[in-house]
């Protein structure tokens, strides 16, 4: 199964699924569901790239910090071979 043909059923789906809704509470009504679906996807999906950049930033200032440990630590053995 190729990419294609797994989102032209996806497509096709939500296609369904719309017309469902249409002819259950008419068309503003589910016009606005959608939408308020598609903003609670985006909202969450943007709370989900804030995480990973904060994830990402820990990360960071933690490897800084070993950085800066190693040098502290290479300093000290460079004294002591007197180097």
């Amino acid at each position: 199964m190729d990419l294609f043909s797994m989102a032209a059923g996806v497509c096709a789906v939500g296609v369904v699924y719309f017309i469902v809704l249409c002819a259950a509470k008419g068309i503003p009504a589910a016009w606005s569901f959608i939408k308020a679906r598609l903003g609670s996807a985006e909202k969450a999906l943007v709370l989900d790239v804030q995480k990973g950049v904060a994830s990402a930033q820990a990360g960071v200032a933690s490897a800084q910090a070993d950085i800066a440990t190693m040098k502290t630590d290479i300093a000290a053995i460079k004294a002591k071979l007197g180097l």
